[in-house]
């Protein structure tokens, strides 16, 4: 079969002529049937899908349907889905994507539908459906708006879903139009639970903007009003009513809005130990049933909750906030109804602690030896810390020195850096206090270490062993509070003249350390050396020093075992340290020590009859 254009009069225009060649024909087609294969089919029907959602579901499952080739593999190119429910199809459905129940995905995710509901799914390369098989399509989205709408994806036409045959490359269409599953969106809601960062440990009385309980609230869908937010407040005792306990109660959220009006004061009739809650007659509530906050959250928004206070001076024990549940305390302001109660949450129990600051000798730092003449021998080492209720600002510390003290120059060091001036001449029994440039801050939850060192004099005396400083004092306020702190001891008693802190026990030797030298076991058995041999090990000898002080080499004679018969010799002669070692080689022509840890020796010589020995003097001394 061909078509043709017979003559220019087959042609009305409004041309002042039509001319051309006559009859202008196409090309001609030719029909045939075929049996083996057939022409491919393809059978569509839907699949039944959930018919509600909550407004702001993410990846939900809006519709699904199959597809089923026969007599030859079809290759998808192309599907247009449209969605005419009631939602607004460009912002109230997101992120629309065509997936397989075999998890292959059809064309790219569309972040919007067009204003029209369409969404065109465009396969590159084409997907094949093999003849005789049956591929489910699922149509995910995120549904963040259209409380109280419709959603509806279809099908709507046999065009919109493009299809060929594999084997003949002709078009294939559907066996119908699409319907799918019509979903409800449903009102807003609102969701909450305690945030992971809610505060935990101890605070400390008198601090005040105290935040003692977060949650995490999300409002999914719609614009959420909240009406008003009951919570409760649980001691673990005390002597007073909950007035003793907190005042200035009050909530923000992480935008820097005030959620309803500060309660000024707990309520007095409720005896600390116990739980001061919306039912008492200074409700603990911001907002009523009867007088709301309207308190309003954007729909598919994150607000974080802070419930601060202040701690009053006289509370003690423990605390732990929590929001109560609520009863119609929320309301959609698209669907406008209330759409249900707020969830409970439990905050963390929180420590109300009076001695956030405490002392104690460091136990990594244990009793030793000094020897007389030392400097800047460490004779004392503190801990100081503060509690996680705050950090601490320590101004001044003083130190003890013992009835018999043989020392000048005290200084101490905090976390390794000197913290006031040196004491120079120094008397027993006496107070000596340090005050730095600048307060050192304790971390809350951390501590810093102190040092105390000295210089020992010459005529010091040996006393075995004896505790010479200790810890008497120190100034501090709360770096949040700017209260001042005493200084107690990790049984909670103050740290004062008659409570001091001891430092631990040295022994002042007045003779000296000792050493020991003994052949190392890695030191070479008997051989014979051949001469010009170079490199050659001849002893390693351990030198070992004692507890009581460091050991300085300053020189050393080394002699041979036996005598020798007149030679004449050249020679070269190393030392070397490693660790504790000494190592000795001839000759020599390369060091294996580092270029700072050997000493060489060059001569020439010609005796009879003698034991050949070295003396070396070490410029620079061996430390052991």
């Amino acid at each position: 079969m061909a078509w043709g254009l017979n003559a220019a009069a087959d042609v009305v225009s409004n041309a002042s002529s039509v001319s051309g060649t006559f009859p202008a024909t196409s090309n001609a087609m030719t029909f045939v049937s075929v049996t083996d294969p057939a022409i491919a089919t393809l059978t569509s029907a839907v699949v039944t899908t959930g018919s509600s959602v909550n407004a702001g579901t993410t990846g939900y499952l809006a519709g699904s349907f199959t597809l089923v080739a026969a007599n030859s593999a079809v290759l998808l190119d192309r599907i247009v889905i449209t969605q005419n429910g009631s939602i607004i199809s460009g912002t109230d459905v997101t992120n629309v994507k065509l997936v397989t129940t075999g998890g292959q995905q059809l064309g790219s995710v569309l972040p919007n539908l067009s204003a029209d509901g369409k969404g065109t799914f465009v396969m590159s390369p084409a997907y094949e459906i093999p003849s005789g098989q049956t591929i489910q399509v699922n149509v995910y989205a995120d549904v963040v708006g259209g409380v109280n709408r419709t959603l509806i994806f279809n099908v709507l036409n046999l065009r919109d879903l493009q299809a060929r045959d594999k084997t003949y490359n002709v078009g294939v269409s559907p066996s119908a139009t699409l319907a799918l599953t019509t979903t409800t969106v449903e009102a807003g809601t609102l969701t909450l639970t305690l945030d992971p960062s809610s505060p935990t440990g101890n605070i400390a009385p008198s601090q005040t903007n105290v935040t003692v309980l977060k949650v995490k609230v999300v409002a999914y869908g719609e614009q959420v009003k909240v009406l008003y937010i009951p919570f409760q407040i649980v001691t673990g005792g005390g002597t007073t009513d909950f007035t003793g306990q907190v005042d200035n109660i009050y909530m923000v959220d992480d935008a820097g809005n005030q959620i309803g009006t500060t309660i000024t004061a707990a309520d007095s009739s409720v005896a600390a130990g116990g739980t001061w809650d919306n039912n008492d007659s200074t409700a603990a509530t911001f907002g009523t049933s009867s007088s709301n906050i309207n308190y309003l959250i954007p729909a598919n928004t994150t607000r974080i909750w802070s419930l601060k206070l202040d701690v009053v001076s006289t509370a003690s024990s423990t605390m732990t906030t929590s929001l109560v549940a609520g009863t119609n305390n929320y309301q959609g302001q698209i669907s406008n109804v209330s759409t249900g109660d707020t969830t409970a949450v439990g905050g963390n129990q929180l420590t109300i602690t009076s001695s956030p600051f405490q002392a104690k000798q460091n136990s990594a730092f244990g009793a030793g030896n000094i020897v007389k003449g030392q400097t800047a021998a460490k004779i004392g080492s503190f801990v100081l810390s503060a509690s996680s209720a705050e950090g601490i600002n320590v101004s001044t510390i003083t130190l003890t020195s013992s009835s018999t003290f043989p020392f000048a120059n005290l200084m101490i060091k905090v976390n390794g850096v000197q913290f006031g001036d040196n004491k120079g001449s120094l008397l027993a029994a006496t107070d000596y206090t340090f005050a730095g440039t600048s307060p050192v801050l304790i971390p809350a939850g951390g501590s810093v270490t102190v040092d105390a060192y000295v210089d020992v004099l010459t005529s010091a005396t040996a006393l075995g062993s004896s505790t010479y400083v200790k810890l008497d004092s120190a100034s501090a306020v709360g770096a949040l509070t700017a209260s001042s702190q005493t200084l107690k001891t990790t049984g909670g008693d103050n740290v004062d003249n008659s409570n001091d802190i001891a430092g631990q026990s040295f022994t002042v030797n007045t003779t000296g350390g000792t050493m020991t030298i003994a052949k190392d076991a890695a030191s070479p058995a008997s051989y014979q050396a051949v001469m010009g041999k170079t490199g050659q090990s001849l002893g390693i000898w351990r030198f070992t020093g004692s507890a009581v002080s460091d050991t300085n080499i300053t020189d050393m004679t080394v002699t041979a075992s036996t005598s020798v018969s007149c030679c004449c010799f050249r020679y070269r002669f190393r030392h070397c340290r490693r660790g504790n070692r000494l190592l000795l080689h001839l000759p020599l022509h390369q060091s294996a020590c580092h270029s700072d840890e050997h000493r060489r020796f060059y001569g020439t010589s010609r005796q009879c009859g003698f034991v050949p020995f070295w003396r070396f003097h070490f410029k620079r001394a061996v430390h052991i």
